[in-house]
C-alpha cells in the first residue's frame, strides 16, 4: 500500500517558537471544527458542544482557540441542520464574533469532514486541520506545531502516551495483559489532525463511501 504521509507524534509538552517561522511564506490554513453530533452518548437535553462552560457554550471556546492562534486560520464549522438555528441565537446572545463558515454535517463523521473539505478552494499547499468541536483545551503550541509539521511532512496527527489500564476483548471476554506489556508503545490519537490539500484531498473520494 502506498504510504501517503509521514505521521508525527507530537509531545504536548514541547515548547515551540510562537512566531511560527515555518509560515514565513504564508500558506493558506484552515480549521474544520466538527460539531454535528446530536448527543446520543451523553443523553442530555442538548449535544455537549452546546454545554455552557465559564459562561459560554463549549463550542465557542474551541473556535476561540483557533481564532487566537498566531497563524491566520480560516474556520469552517460543521453543524447538524437541527442546531444551526440554535447556534445563530447563541452567537447573538453571547455577542460572539469569531469569523467562521457554517457547513451542514453528514450522516457520519467522515461525511461531515468531506462536506467541509468540499468548500475549500483547490490549493496543493493549503494546510487543513480537522478538530473535534468538544475539545476546547487543546494547547496552541500543539496547534502551531501540527500545522508546521504538516507543512514539512505532508500530514500529522498528535498523539499521547496512554496511562489508562488496557484490556483486550476476546470472544466477548476481557483479557488482562501480561504485566510485562509495554504501554509506552501504545498511543492515543488526538486532534487537530492536519494535512496538505494536495496530498490527501484527491484520494478522499476513493476512501469515503
Amino acid at each position: 500500500m502506498e504510504v501517503l504521509s509521514r505521521w508525527i507524534t507530537l509531545n504536548t509538552n514541547t515548547m515551540i517558537n510562537k512566531q511560527a517561522e515555518v509560515f514565513m511564506n504564508n500558506p493558506k490554513a484552515y480549521a474544520i471544527i466538527l460539531a454535528s453530533g446530536i448527543g446520543n452518548r451523553c443523553k442530555g437535553d442538548l449535544p455537549k458542544q452546546f454545554t455552557e462552560i465559564a459562561g459560554r457554550p463549549l463550542l465557542m471556546h474551541t473556535l476561540d482557540v483557533f481564532h487566537h492562534c498566531p497563524l491566520e486560520v480560516e474556520i469552517i464549522l460543521v453543524l447538524h441542520a437541527e442546531y444551526i438555528g440554535l447556534w445563530e441565537k447563541l452567537l447573538e446572545q453571547h455577542d460572539f464574533e469569531v469569523p467562521h463558515e457554517i457547513v451542514l454535517g453528514g450522516k457520519e463523521r467522515c461525511h461531515s469532514a468531506q462536506n467541509a473539505l468540499s468548500t475549500i478552494p483547490e490549493c496543493d499547499d493549503a494546510l487543513i486541520a480537522i478538530h473535534d468541536g468538544v475539545r476546547p483545551f487543546v494547547a496552541q503550541d500543539v496547534i502551531i506545531q501540527a500545522y508546521a509539521k504538516a507543512r514539512l511532512y505532508g500530514a500529522v496527527i498528535p498523539a499521547i502516551s496512554t496511562v489508562n489500564p488496557i484490556r483486550l476483548r476476546k470472544d466477548d471476554e476481557l483479557v488482562c495483559l501480561d504485566r510485562t506489556f509495554d504501554r509506552s508503545n501504545i498511543l492515543t490519537v488526538q486532534t487537530p489532525q492536519v494535512f496538505k490539500y494536495g496530498i490527501h484531498l484527491p484520494r478522499l473520494g476513493h476512501i469515503i463511501p
